[in-house]
């Protein structure tokens, strides 16, 4: 995700078949590692699609136009065959194979107290919602320029998360890509205001920066307590084997596990 954007934002200011070679394996790695991805990089590459059109007037003299827009914009377009190419494969190979779908799995708990639970563990995540809000409705009243880049990823960071809700299912490390853009989208716009001075707006993005610092110290603490604690009990479950089957001179042990 780092190089992909990286990559996008050297792009824009050098074309460099280098950077395009980037964008393009960096997608194709994005696409194979997490399934909900493609979301993000439809997303992405279909909002400047829309938004290009837009400016562009595409439906003006359609036929005319066309070949240019293809042209002007086959980064996006080929980001959108990249992602519908995985589509196809996924599909492919998982249609009548799964049993039981991730939502049926969890259909105990609500989607509302699944996206609650995401906002009550990640507060970068709740900054990130209401900023995005509020961005868009300063795109709408004109008070902002849009950004092909940063606003763009947004959308596609925000359909990605919203595929988890539609899931129904609640692990804080599958929102990490969430995380990332969302941290970056925030400094980019923090940054602004910091060159601007507003000296309250710069107050208050201080004291959310302490805010998700301990929230993200108190989180990581207690995932390594967690993981610690979990292979101490694995430690002393082997050492009690080995000095079960030592003192007893057993052929054979017959282990039991209780699932709970």
């Amino acid at each position: 995700m780092a190089i992909f954007i990286f990559c996008l934002e050297k792009l824009e200011k050098h074309k460099s078949l280098f950077y395009i070679f980037g964008i393009f394996i960096a997608t194709q790695f994005l696409l194979y590692y997490k399934e909900p991805i493609f979301l993000l990089i439809l997303g992405f590459a279909g909002s400047r699609l829309i938004i290009t059109a837009f400016n562009d007037k595409l439906w003006h003299k359609l036929q005319e136009r066309i070949f240019g827009f293809v042209k002007n914009n086959w980064l996006d377009l080929g980001l959108i065959i990249l992602s519908l190419v995985f589509m196809y494969l996924y599909i492919s190979n998982t249609y009548g194979q799964v049993g039981t779908s991730y939502a049926s799995a969890h259909a105990r708990d609500s989607r509302l107290s699944t996206f609650v639970n995401y906002l009550k563990a990640n507060p970068i995540l709740l900054i990130f919602l209401l900023v995005f809000i509020g961005r868009i409705r300063g795109l709408i009243l004109g008070k902002y320029r849009l950004n092909l880049i940063w606003d763009t990823l947004a959308i596609g960071n925000l359909l990605y998360f919203l595929a988890y809700i539609k899931l129904n299912i609640f692990k804080n490390y599958y929102t990490a890509p969430v995380d990332f853009i969302a941290t970056l989208y925030l400094a980019n716009i923090s940054s602004k205001v910091f060159i601007n001075r507003h000296r309250y707006k710069v107050l208050g993005i201080v004291v959310l920066v302490i805010i998700i610092f301990i929230n993200n110290i108190h989180y990581s603490s207690y995932s390594i307590l967690a993981r610690k604690k979990m292979i101490d009990s694995r430690v002393q479950t082997t050492h009690f084997l080995e000095g079960y089957v030592s003192n007893n001179k057993f052929n054979n042990v017959e282990l039991f596990f209780l699932k709970i």
